[in-house]
C-alpha cells in the first residue's frame, strides 16, 4: 500500500486545481497525494510528508504525525513561524529564475517610486505640487508594501 501524502493548500481555486492534476502523475507508483480536506482522520494522523502551497498553518498542524513538509511556494515564514519548534522540517522549492525576477520587480517599483509616479498622476484634475524627491524615503517603505500586496501599478502619466 502506498503512503498517503496530503496537499494542503489555501492557494486560488484554479492553482489547487493545477497542483491536484500535476502532482499525482510525477508521484505515480510513489505515493497517493490527497488534498487535505479529504483526508481521513487515520490518513491525518498516519501522515509522515505533506506537500503545501501557501497553506493554512492549522491545517499542518492537524497532521500531527509529519517529520517533512514540501512547500511548493519560496515563502514559509509564516508557517515556521507558527507551527513548533521541534515540528516537521520544513523545505521549500528554490528557483535561480525566482530570485532574478523579484530583483526586477523590486528595482521597477523602486524606479517606478523614485520618480514620484504615483505624485505626477492626475488626482481630481491638479497635480501634486511637491517635488520628485520629496518622497524619496516614504516610497522606500512603500515599495515593500507594493510587492507584498501583489498590486499592479498604475501607468505613469
Amino acid at each position: 500500500m502506498r503512503p498517503v501524502v496530503p496537499f494542503v493548500s489555501s492557494a486560488s481555486p484554479d492553482e489547487r486545481q493545477s497542483w491536484r492534476e500535476a502532482l499525482p502523475k510525477a508521484l505515480d507508483g510513489i505515493a497517493d497525494v490527497k488534498p487535505f480536506e479529504d483526508l481521513t482522520e487515520d490518513q491525518r494522523s498516519e501522515a509522515r510528508v505533506a506537500i503545501v502551497a501557501n497553506p493554512d498553518p492549522a491545517n499542518v498542524a492537524a497532521l500531527p504525525n509529519l517529520v517533512w513538509v514540501q512547500s511548493l511556494w519560496a515563502g514559509v515564514e509564516r508557517l515556521m513561524g507558527e507551527l513548533p519548534a521541534n515540528g516537521p522540517k520544513i523545505v521549500r522549492l528554490t528557483d535561480p529564475q525566482m530570485a532574478e525576477t523579484m530583483s526586477e520587480a523590486v528595482l521597477a517599483w523602486t524606479l517606478y517610486l523614485h520618480r514620484a509616479c504615483p505624485d505626477t498622476l492626475p488626482s481630481s484634475g491638479r497635480r501634486s505640487g511637491r517635488t520628485m524627491y520629496s518622497n524619496v524615503h516614504r516610497n522606500a517603505r512603500l515599495v515593500f508594501w507594493v510587492l507584498a500586496s501583489s498590486a499592479q501599478p498604475p501607468p505613469c502619466g
